[in-house]
């Protein structure tokens, strides 16, 4: 979900099965490509945000982790 300027990633989840940094990383680099393509330029998710574990797995990814939500500028 999206605004012109920037894109909402509500939530990632994956099963017990498929869970790992390495398929996390892949369904939001998937997100992100799809981000590029439309011309948005950030994208941000602000679920868990209390979640330290949570926050460095975004962070991993290149998110800056604000006040109230994630985001990663794609320009």
């Amino acid at each position: 979900d999206g605004g012109d300027d920037e894109w909402y990633i509500k939530a990632v989840y994956l099963t017990e099965r498929f869970r790992s940094l390495e398929r996390f990383g892949q369904l939001v680099s998937r997100v992100e490509r799809e981000v590029r393509i439309r011309g948005v330029g950030v994208v941000f998710s602000n679920a868990l945000m209390e979640d330290n574990e949570a926050n460095t797995l975004w962070q991993s990814l290149g998110y800056e982790i604000g006040e109230r939500r994630r985001e990663k500028s794609l320009r």
